[in-house]
This record gives structure tokens, C-alpha cells and sequence, in this order.
């Protein structure tokens, strides 16, 4: 249970450092992301459980930008993603 936790944390490690990418590429003014699932737990499988990300963005093209960055991000850590999109508005002009 020790390592588990140890690789747990080496994992949020790995996330803040995603985060402080994320902020020198995107002004973080104008998404929010989202990690949950197995990924920041001592349940997670290495290469079995994936890593579930949420973005929230009212701007889609840039939801498209950070959501390749990340999957980008990941799959050079060999790690599988899924990345979803949040929208709160019911307007959904500018969805594809």
C-alpha cells in the first residue's frame, strides 16, 4: 500500500506540473480543468485505468487546443486519457 500511495502522489506531482504548462500556454482566465477517476488514487492500474480530464471553456477552439496538449501530454507518458468538454449554457452555437 506504501508504493501505491508513493505512486499516487508522484502522479499529482506529475499534474501540478501539467498545470503550471498549461498556464505559460493558456491564459488559465478562461478554463478550468477537471481530473477524476482512479488516476489521483491509490486504485489506478498502470496500463490498465486511464486518466479522465474535464475542460471547461466557453471558447471551443480553445477547448480544442488545451484538449490536444493534454492528450499529447499523456500519450507521451503512455498513459490513456479521456478527455471530455464542459459547457453550462444550453446555447450550444459554435458546438460542431
Amino acid at each position: 500500500m506504501v508504493k501505491a500511495r508513493e505512486q499516487a502522489m508522484k502522479r499529482l506531482y506529475g499534474l501540478l506540473e501539467l498545470q503550471k504548462d498549461l498556464e505559460q500556454r493558456f491564459d488559465p482566465n478562461q478554463y478550468n480543468i477537471f481530473v477524476f477517476g482512479s488516476y489521483i488514487t491509490v486504485n489506478y492500474i498502470e496500463g490498465v485505468s486511464d486518466i479522465d480530464v474535464a475542460v471547461y471553456t466557453e471558447d471551443f477552439d480553445l477547448y480544442k487546443k488545451i484538449s490536444l496538449y493534454i492528450e499529447e501530454y499523456f500519450e507521451k507518458r503512455q498513459v490513456k486519457s479521456d478527455i471530455f468538454r464542459i459547457f453550462i449554457s444550453c446555447d450550444t452555437a459554435g458546438w460542431p
